[in-house]
């Protein structure tokens, strides 16, 4: 991962696909990007100690088990795999996938993006990106309802807010065209 810059107008992100980079990615798409996935694992552990109670509490009146309350703790336990499962098969998939070690640039300016990998260049005008999403370990570009590219922190460093700026310029400068 490294920063570059071409010239005042143009900022350069790179960064290469690793194990780490998934994890990144994995974590601020389950905090930033997917919209119920961030609670999962905190309605599962409701479920689980909220079934434990109704369960103590019918326990203490004297009956041997409670219906609600273990289908409450199963449900808790099933969504809290599954949660985990889903993590597991999604780095194996990319993992499998991925071209590892392959170098990853896009140029940023107030015109466009240029991307540049082993397998592919373009360019992508900024009425093209949704949105940008600034996240804890990186930024997205939001191409279109679940598609979008995560690039991490440390390959724009300081530069996170000026990419947002150019964004938001590009935004206004189409809004008033």
């Amino acid at each position: 991962m490294g920063i570059g810059r071409k010239t005042e107008m143009e900022i350069v992100a790179k960064w290469k696909f690793s194990k780490n980079y998934l994890e990144l990615y994995w974590l601020d798409w389950i905090n930033y990007r997917s919209k119920q996935r961030k609670n999962v694992n905190r309605y599962s552990l409701a479920s689980i100690f909220l079934g434990i109670g109704i369960s103590a509490a019918f326990m203490i009146k004297g009956f041997s088990h409670s219906l609600l309350g273990l289908l409450l703790i199963v449900s808790g336990i099933v969504s809290f795999v599954w949660h985990y499962w889903d993590k597991y098969n999604w780095f194996r998939f990319l993992i499998q996938e991925s071209d590892f070690d392959s170098e990853n640039i896009i140029t940023f300016s107030e015109e466009n993006l240029k991307i540049q990998g082993k397998h592919s260049n373009g360019e992508i005008n900024w009425s093209g990106i949704k949105d940008l999403v600034l996240a804890k370990y990186g930024l997205f570009l939001v191409l279109s309802k679940g598609i979008s590219i995560y690039i991490p922190k440390g390959a724009l460093s300081e530069d996170m807010l000026q990419v947002q700026e150019l964004y938001k310029k590009a935004k206004l400068q189409s809004e008033t065209d």
